[in-house]
């Protein structure tokens, strides 16, 4: 299903369900693909110019149930939304906003799968986390 907030560039994360995740690409698009030992994988973008509305880095974590989209930017402001995809139920669900809005940023999972650190990146006045 597509993605609740569209997305300007793309990020790729491996899922816990063997599949690997490409988000975004100029839409709000999330393709699931299986990778097999030493295959590759190319993605075509086309040629499309940058939608206002489109969110940009932004960081994806991986959990057992499912992927986190966080954060990101568009042309217009920085986004604290956090996206949550359900392989499970194959739908998007809007999380808890993060406490500040940001981009360029990462995220790191806690090893028993309840916790989420983001960290880094720039806030809205363009200062360094």
């Amino acid at each position: 299903p597509n993605m609740i907030q569209p997305k300007f560039n793309h990020s790729c994360c491996l899922g816990y369900d063997g599949h690997l995740y490409a988000f975004g690409g100029y839409t709000s698009q999330m393709i699931p693909l299986t990778m097999h030992k030493g295959s590759t994988l190319q993605i075509g973008l086309g040629n499309h110019e940058a939608d206002e509305a489109k969110s940009t880095n932004f960081a994806t974590i991986a959990t057992p149930r499912g992927i986190f989209v966080i954060g990101g930017h568009t042309s217009k402001k920085f986004l604290s939304e956090v996206e949550f995809y359900d392989y499970e139920d194959d739908r998007w669900t809007e999380k808890s906003s993060l406490l500040q809005a940001r981009c360029y940023h990462t995220a790191i999972l806690s090893k028993d799968y309840q916790i989420i650190t983001v960290f880094g990146g720039l806030c809205d006045k363009n200062v360094i986390l």
